[in-house]
């Protein structure tokens, strides 16, 4: 079986929790622990019986606890720089209960957090884990400017999470939908999770094979730019990102059409500007910006994916259209895959620009630089908006990526 936990049980991580911490931790599970030959002593544990848990963990048999397997893998997620920071920041007290220990770890703070904090720790994990989403389709609203939202907003919340659920048992999906919600001077964002249909299973038990059903869980995220209107979703299917549109639409602004289909992405910088559609000289984050591929369709064609050098590919493409277009052609790229290079560690990031409304960025992490780019280069076919303020922000008049521009350096960061 393959090492599991890797996080928590890497020798250093896991020999620093201290004593009292890790015994409180393993203590429901003592009976198993000494089944397999660990007996938790009074006192300090020492090396060799964390060496033994540490081993237990990564390598978990039939008998293993399911409680035991669930609370590793929720500390597990929890032992990480960026989510000891949100556990301290957000987690009323759990900062004071560690002012006096000046050698505190990642690990330390993910334990108490679980022991003494768990429902707020898993809702901050839950909101960690939808950073790492990747696609997105996005609908523009309607409004010339950016659409007020509906107050108060929790009755919205609830009736959004009736649509839903509705939605979800008709599709054979089970009753449980939750509905979470956070909201910023800038953002809204709705965190669903649902049910799946049901799903056989075959398990093995007593050394006989066994048919057992699951209805697995599943996630969507809907979250709109107050600035901007624009609405971005990722959920599992087309149908059920339209499902999502028209519902936030109804219950948050009485109109399901609010964000309509439209277009909010092009690929024609590559046409019109060339190169200089992949300029990076005004974004400090960013080292260079190069095509990786595109992919060009002609009126009832099939769509032909171009690759080559990159350092060419501008000029191949634009030598393409150049042929089609002597034969009154109308040439389309309907996908580009765009690669970026990181300032600060040179680490390399992708995505993809399918018009008129889905874009699949790399790593979500990076999504504010990422959009910021394809903004500024035109990539984005963004509503102009008219003048309005939010407290501490002044907007002048102009297209949406300055309208973004001017409000980066007014607005605190949006704490996720």
């Amino acid at each position: 079986m393959s090492d599991l936990y890797l996080r928590l049980t890497h020798h250093n991580i896991f020999n620093s929790v201290s004593h009292e911490r890790l015994h409180e931790f393993l203590a429901p599970f003592a009976d198993y622990l000494e089944i397999r030959d660990v007996k938790l002593p009074q006192g300090a544990i020492d090396e060799k019986c964390r060496d033994s848990v540490r081993l237990i963990l990564r390598q978990p048999d039939d008998d293993t606890p399911r409680a035991l397997l669930q609370s590793a893998h929720f500390v597990n997620d929890l032992c990480t720089e960026y989510c000891m920071e949100k556990l301290l920041d957000r987690i009323e007290g759990l900062a004071a209960e560690f002012h006096d220990e000046e050698n505190s770890t990642i690990a330390d703070v993910a334990v108490e957090a679980y022991l003494r904090h768990h429902d707020d720790a898993e809702e901050i994990l839950r909101w960690e884990r939808v950073q790492t989403r990747k696609s997105f389709q996005y609908f523009q609203a309607k409004t010339s400017e950016p659409p007020e939202l509906l107050l108060p907003l929790e009755p919205r919340r609830l009736a959004f999470q009736r649509l839903v659920s509705q939605y979800h048992i008709e599709k054979r999906c089970g009753p449980f939908v939750d509905v979470t919600m956070e909201e910023t001077d800038t953002m809204l964002r709705l965190l669903v999770s649902h049910g799946s249909p049901l799903k056989a299973i075959k398990l093995v038990e007593n050394g006989q094979p066994v048919d057992r059903h699951s209805r697995p869980r599943g996630e969507a995220m809907l979250e709109l730019n107050k600035l901007a209107g624009e609405l971005k979703i990722n959920a599992a299917t087309l149908t059920r990102r339209q499902m999502y549109r028209a519902a936030f639409g109804e219950c948050f602004f009485d109109d399901e059409e609010m964000f309509p289909d439209g277009d909010i992405w092009t690929a024609d910088p590559l046409v019109i500007d060339g190169r200089d559609a992949l300029s990076v000289a005004d974004i400090d984050e960013l080292l260079d910006a190069s095509l990786v591929s595109v992919k060009i369709a002609l009126s009832g064609g099939i769509p032909e994916y171009i690759r080559t050098d990159r350092e060419a590919l501008i000029d191949v493409l634009e030598e393409r259209i150049a042929a089609f277009s002597m034969y009154d052609e109308e040439v389309r790229i309907v996908e580009a895959r765009i690669s970026l290079r990181f300032a600060d560690s040179r680490r390399i990031r992708s995505c993809t620009i399918k018009p008129p409304n889905f874009a699949a960025f790399g790593r979500d992490g990076d999504a504010d630089v990422i959009e910021d780019f394809l903004r500024k280069r035109g990539f984005s076919n963004g509503h102009q908006i008219k003048p309005f303020a939010l407290p501490g922000a002044g907007l002048e008049s102009g297209s949406l990526s300055s309208s973004i521009g001017n409000v980066s350096g007014t607005l605190a960061e949006p704490t996720a």
